[in-house]
């Protein structure tokens, strides 16, 4: 079946003109229909998909009387990584669904909340069956005092991958480790690895590298001693366990070394730069800049997890000795569909948040974005008779609409395939959605910090007593929200922790 390329953008079909004064919501009750469509905002990158299956959708409902006639939906693109702040300066006008990532929860909770719970039984036992204990738990919260619930509807998941040039490396086993990556990079005099960021999200991979032999696991457990906001609490916060001091070491080595990054994350030039024109042979990023390296690299474009290190004598400390080895590390997010608390259609929400998280839209929204499902039944490929068979609900002839591009394929199972195994062998989610200021504290005041120590422009890390101090630092300031006043107040925390 040839592929074609997706379409990106924003249109909405409105699909009646008659008005009618009420329908029914969700408990059978009468409802009025409001006088504006309703909104929905989701990814830029899937604007098209969600207007073109919402606007099947509202049909069908419409002709089986679920739906009032003259119901309309409009489906506006967004950054959704960066939307939950735009939407929380006005969120009483803000969009009645939208996407965004599940840490943003903590901010959008805040006080009363700007979200409105979760209420039906049958949505409440499709996202528990659809999703695993780590995401439930990310999503399930309570507000006030009140009784938890969930907030959140996961629809798509996301991790960090290693994308390579196929010119330098001929399979993915070429890129297994660190250590094989930066050997071809120095051969060829060459930087081993671009980073898209330097921020906390697209530079994270040092930090959550977890054990990945025996040596490792047995010494660390198979997470490692990382904590991160650990349950949900300020003091659930553990930078400085001896594997993160060696992980640390090495990351500082590797940044420094001339054909690592040459002692600076990100350069002046950019990562697509340094893709594009071979100056670096690897970068880490996720599926949303699938696109835009698969053009710089071409025919030489490849994809992977991310890879392993090994310590050596100069790295080691404490209980990491040499020859452990770690994988590095990723957020493994969920994307999650939202509903505005007040919303004038809020009697038909979970209706509407009931289709888009299912198995159905999961897999075509895989299928044609490559967004990857959190749903564990959907296939990751498929024959053309099973894509027929998925598609029959929106179009009699399967093939007709491929023609006419109503069908948009595009998904990549490398791509898939990569993020899933990243997530197995190390990935977490976010655990910064329990309280608004989880995730400006790590983004915004130490995640700036771990690059300095890596990058040591000023050479003040240059032992591992310093770097083992400022790993300390940076959980204090996780811990208190807040800079200490001086390195004593370090200390004093450090033993009231009793690590």
């Amino acid at each position: 079946m040839k592929l074609k390329r997706c379409l990106f953008g924003m249109f909405a079909v409105l699909f009646a003109t008659t008005l009618v004064a009420c329908g029914e919501d969700n408990n059978g009750g009468e409802w009025t229909l409001p006088s504006t469509p309703m909104q929905v905002f989701v990814g830029s990158e899937s604007t098209v998909f969600y207007q073109t299956e919402l606007n099947a959708f509202v049909q069908r409902e419409i002709a089986a009387g679920n739906l009032p006639q003259g119901f309309e939906v409009e489906v506006t693109g967004v950054n959704s990584g960066s939307y939950a702040d735009t939407y929380l300066r006005n969120a009483e006008d803000g969009p009645d669904l939208f996407v965004v990532a599940q840490d943003n929860l903590g901010k959008l909770l805040a006080g009363d909340g700007t979200l409105a719970p979760v209420e039906d039984e049958a949505l409440i036992a499709q996202i528990e069956s659809s999703n695993d204990a780590d995401t439930l738990n990310s999503i399930y919260m309570s507000v006030a005092g009140s009784e938890g619930k969930y907030y959140a509807v996961p629809i798509i998941k996301q991790s960090l991958v290693l994308y390579y040039n196929t010119k330098y490396f001929k399979s993915a086993s070429a890129c297994d480790t660190w250590e094989e990556i930066l050997k071809v990079a120095e051969d060829n005099k060459k930087l081993a690895v671009a980073y898209t960021g330097e921020d906390g999200f697209n530079y994270s991979h040092w930090l959550l590298a977890k054990p990945a032999n025996a040596a490792a696991k047995n010494a660390f457990g198979k997470d490692g001693s990382l904590e991160l906001y650990n349950l949900g609490l300020w003091s659930g916060n553990y930078l400085w366990g001896d594997d993160q001091v060696a992980i640390h070491k090495y990351a500082q080595e590797f940044t420094q070394k001339a054909n690592g990054r040459n002692g600076a994350i990100v350069s002046a030039s950019g990562w697509k730069n340094e893709i594009g024109k071979q100056t670096a042979l690897t970068v880490i990023g996720g599926a949303w800049d699938y696109n835009t390296v698969k053009e710089q690299l071409g025919s030489n474009f490849g994809i992977t997890v991310l890879p392993k290190f090994t310590l050596t004598s100069d790295h080691a400390y404490g209980k990491a000795k040499a020859k452990m080895q770690f994988q590095s590390g990723s957020f493994f997010d969920v994307k999650c569909l939202m509903k505005k608390k007040k919303s004038e259609y809020a009697p038909v929400l979970d209706k509407f948040l009931l289709f888009l998280s299912s198995d159905d839209v999961q897999a075509r929204s895989y299928i044609e974005c490559n967004n990857l499902p959190t749903s564990p039944r959907v296939k990751l490929e498929y024959t053309d008779a099973e894509l027929a068979e998925l598609y029959s609900i929106l179009y009699s002839d399967f093939n007709a609409a491929l023609d006419n591009e109503d069908v948009v394929i595009r998904y990549n199972k490398d791509l898939a395939d990569a993020q899933l195994n990243q997530g197995k062998n190390a990935g977490i989610p976010q655990p910064f959605g329990s309280d608004a200021d989880f995730n400006p504290a790590y983004y915004s005041k130490v995640s700036p910090l771990i690059v300095d120590l890596h990058q040591d422009l000023n050479k003040s890390y240059t032992t591992t007593a310093k770097i083992k101090e400022r790993l300390q630092w940076m959980s204090y300031i996780l811990a208190k929200n807040d800079l200490p006043k001086d390195a004593q107040a370090v200390k004093d925390w450090v033993e009231s922790t009793g690590k």
